[in-house]
C-alpha cells in the first residue's frame, strides 16, 4: 500500500494528473470491501486494484473522462442483473459496491489528500519472524509482496543478512534470549517462531509472552512438539491465558511439505487473522475459510 501512494504522488508531481478510485461502501457479494484503491491516468493505466472485472472496466473508463472535466464525485452500481438501480452491471456477484472518485493533480490539496488516505490506511503492524532458515526467507518475501513490514531476528549472522533478505526487512542478529531487551513488541504485532531448535523456540516463546502482548503468535512444529512447548510454559508459570494465545503447530492445513508450501500455509494464516483483526465483510458474513476454521487448522 505505501507503492500504491508513492507511485500515485510521483505521478500527480510529475504533471500526470490521476483519478483515485476507492470503495467507501459494499454489501453482499463483491469482489472488493471498503478501503481498496485504484488510481488511473488519461491513457487508463492504473496503479492498484478494486476488485477487477466489469466494475474495474466501468470504473476505468469513467475515470478517463472525469480526468477531462477535473470531477471528483461518488456513484453506486450494483452488480448484478437483478438490481434496477443506479448504473447496474452486468456482474452477478450479487452486491452493491459504492465509488468516491477523486480528482487528483499537483497541487496541495491533492497531495494532503493523498497523505491522509494513506495513513488512514496503511497496516502499521508488524511480522516478527524468529528465525532464519529456509521456511523464514519464503515467508518473508510473501508477507514483503504484500507490502507489510518484516522483522528478522537471530543468533546466525551468517543467515540473518541483507544478502539473503530483502534491504526493506530489519534485522537483529542477537540471542534469543536478549530479545525481551532489544524488541518493543505491540499488541498490532505479528509473532512467527520458527527458530533453529525446540529450545530457542521455548525461549521465543516465553520471552514474548512474559513482556509482551502481541496480536497473535504463532510457534512452527509438530503437535507432540506443541503440547511439550505448552506444558512447559505452564510448569515455568506462565498464564494459561497467555499460553492459550498461541497457535501452533502454525499454518492452514493445506498438505503443505516443502518450504515454499508452508511459508504460503503460514502466510494463509496470518492474513485470516488479519481480516478478523480488521472485522472484514467477508469475514462477518462467515463466507470465508473462518466459517469452517477447525476444519482447514492443523
Amino acid at each position: 500500500m505505501e507503492q500504491f501512494f508513492n507511485d500515485v504522488l510521483k505521478e500527480i508531481t510529475a504533471g500526470n494528473p490521476l483519478e483515485l478510485v476507492e470503495i467507501i461502501n459494499s454489501d453482499s457479494s463483491t469482489p472488493r470491501t471498503e478501503g481498496a484503491v485504484m488510481a488511473v491516468d488519461r491513457n487508463k493505466k492504473i496503479w492498484g486494484t478494486i476488485g477487477g472485472g466489469e466494475i474495474e472496466f466501468i470504473a476505468i473508463n469513467e475515470s478517463v473522462d472525469f480526468i477531462k472535466n477535473e470531477i471528483s464525485t461518488q456513484k453506486k452500481y450494483a452488480l448484478n442483473n437483478e438490481i434496477h438501480s443506479v448504473n447496474k452491471t452486468n456482474m452477478i456477484c450479487g452486491g452493491n459496491v459504492l465509488l468516491k472518485f477523486t480528482f487528483l493533480k499537483n497541487n496541495q490539496e491533492s497531495i494532503d489528500y493523498i497523505d491522509s488516505l494513506s495513513k488512514k490506511l496503511k497496516d502499521n503492524s508488524r511480522y516478527f519472524i524468529f528465525g532464519a532458515g529456509h521456511v523464514s526467507l519464503a515467508l518473508s518475501k510473501i508477507l514483503s509482496f504484500q507490502g507489510l513490514n518484516v522483522v528478522i531476528y537471530d543468533d546466525r549472522k551468517d543467515l540473518a543478512n541483507h544478502s539473503r533478505y530483502e534491504d526493506k526487512i530489519k534485522i537483529f542478529t542477537k540471542e534469543f534470549d536478549e530479545l525481551d531487551r532489544v524488541l518493543d513488541i505491540n499488541e498490532n504485532d505479528y509473532v512467527v517462531v520458527m527458530t533453529n531448535g525446540h529450545t530457542n523456540d521455548y525461549i521465543t516463546v516465553k520471552k514474548v509472552l512474559s513482556k509482551f502482548n502481541p496480536y497473535y503468535i504463532g510457534c512452527i512444529g509438530s503437535e507432540k512438539k506443541t503440547k511439550v512447548l505448552k506444558q512447559m510454559l505452564l510448569d515455568d508459570g506462565l498464564d494459561k491465558n497467555k499460553i492459550s494465545k498461541i497457535h501452533a503447530p502454525i499454518g492452514i492445513r493445506i498438505g503443505a511439505e516443502s518450504v515454499e508450501e508452508i511459508a504460503i500455509s503460514i502466510a494463509a494464516e496470518l492474513i485470516l487473522y488479519r481480516a478478523i483483526k480488521e472485522n472484514r465483510r467477508k469475514i462477518l458474513s462467515n463466507k470465508s475459510i473462518f466459517g469452517r476454521l477447525d476444519e482447514y487448522k492443523v
